[in-house]
């Protein structure tokens, strides 16, 4: 029979009189059951159910919207449309770089934009988040200026040219719109008789408008005369740590023409007036010695002719190649025991050492046995290589050196190495004599 329930609040089920912190319990005493009063039965404690709460999902964005035409570098103003991707949605945009918000200029017309902008735009829509923003850049090549704006002049005028930062300049003299194959502007023009000046400014692959300036030059009685036409000067590799250049004569041709060259890209008045002068007669070649190999050099022409003003070439530069040898070396391998002679016909011109490069195995590549092979440096013709594996085969390069030239490797050669065979209590070299190049066994 049930005497009495009772219930303990924060007593843990199965303990007795014994405070428990997370639980509460209910205590069932039976009445007419020995040991009842000493081991009551504890129901289990009442689970809490708490209340579940869920996130709502966050609303879906709009699409951007989109520009055309799309940001880039132009060489005139653009004007720019902005679309939204719904009819329902609103754009909103800033020409300051600033993210754009509902409080920003909302958009109802094309954009005029003549100088550098940063754009950016978002789409509003109701029951949507806003947009990602639309972030476009517009850039534009400005055409250069000349120091000296178009006009009358007396006397010989020296125009510069100027652009922005970055930009390359290009002139014609001939009336001609200028291209990137025109003339580059590095230093000053000598404007000495009437001519319209053209330029453009080159910047990111994008041509500036071309800058027009006519100039009429009225010469100083007693004044030396201009040259019609400047030389024109051509850089090319030669020798060992020489640069050969030729070049047109001017017209009238000059008494003697001076060359000026100077390390690294440089302007005119750069190198007339810190480069290396070399006078060279009324030649129209010369050789400039001891450069380092793959420098950048820059040279100008300058003719010079009694009764005449000083004319000088445009300035050109070069990135200066060490020469090429004319043959490689041809390399021969004889089989050893336990080794290979490796001798070789010179390259053409002679070099000044040779290495040669060997590794295990056939079938590979110069370029291979180099970079993985063993290297014996400044090795001499015949050269042995020894301590190999008897029996087995492998691959050799030499490789020509010289100085102002680019190392010639010669084509890999292969042979197999000899075993030796023992008869009557001597060792014997099995096979023959030796294998040529590409020569297995």
């Amino acid at each position: 029979m049930i005497k009495g329930i009772a219930f303990f609040p924060g007593i843990r089920a199965g303990e007795r009189r014994r405070r428990a912190a997370r639980s509460a319990a209910w205590c069932l005493v039976l009445a007419g059951m020995p040991g009842c009063d000493a081991a009551p039965f504890w129901l289990p404690p009442l689970k809490e159910e708490r209340p579940q709460f869920s996130k709502a999902a966050p609303p879906e964005k709009a699409l951007p919207p989109t520009a055309s035409p799309m940001g880039g570098v132009y060489n005139t103003a653009q004007t720019i449309s902005l679309s939204a991707p719904s009819d329902q949605g609103a754009v909103y945009y800033t020409l300051d770089g600033s993210a754009p918000t509902q409080e920003s200029e909302r958009y109802t017309e094309p954009i005029a934009i003549g100088a550098p902008t940063r754009l950016k735009a978002i789409t509003l829509q109701e029951n949507l988040a806003p947009s990602e923003p639309l972030s476009e850049l517009y850039e534009f090549a400005v055409p250069p200026k000349a120091n000296i704006p178009g006009g009358t002049y007396t006397g010989t005028q020296l125009v510069t040219l100027s652009a922005p930062w970055g930009s390359q300049v290009y002139y014609t003299i001939d009336g001609a719109d200028p291209t990137e194959a025109s003339r580059r502007a590095l230093g000053y023009i000598g404007i000495s008789g009437s001519l319209t000046l053209k330029a453009v400014a080159v910047w990111w692959g994008t041509a500036s408008q071309v800058m027009t300036e006519t100039y009429t030059v009225i010469p100083v009685p007693g004044a030396a005369l201009p040259f019609a036409a400047a030389p024109e000067v051509s850089p090319a590799s030669g020798g060992e740590e020489e640069l050969r250049c030729v070049w047109t004569p001017s017209l009238p041709p000059a008494d003697r023409y001076e060359l000026y060259y100077a390390a690294g890209e440089r302007d005119a008045g750069y190198l007339l007036a810190q480069g290396t002068k070399a006078d060279c007669g009324t030649g129209l070649a010369a050789a400039i010695p001891g450069l380092y190999p793959r420098g950048v050099y820059s040279l100008l022409v300058r003719a010079v002719k009694r009764g005449y003003e000083d004319r000088d070439s445009a300035v050109k530069t070069h990135a200066f190649v060490p020469a090429s040898f004319n043959t490689a070396p041809a390399l021969t391998l004889a089989r050893g025991v336990n080794s290979l002679a490796c001798s070789w016909a010179p390259a053409f011109p002679p070099a000044d050492s040779y290495t040669v490069y060997y590794r295990l195995g056939a079938g590979y590549t110069a370029e291979e046995v180099m970079a993985a092979g063993v290297k014996a440096e400044r090795s001499n013709s015949p050269y042995t290589i020894s301590g190999l594996a008897a029996g087995q085969t492998y691959s050799a390069v030499v490789l020509a050196q010289k100085t102002g030239y680019e190392d010639r490797p010669s084509a890999p050669a292969s042979a197999a190495v000899l075993v030796p065979v023992e008869t009557g209590g001597s060792i014997t070299p099995w096979g023959g004599g030796g294998g040529g190049a590409g020569f297995a066994e």
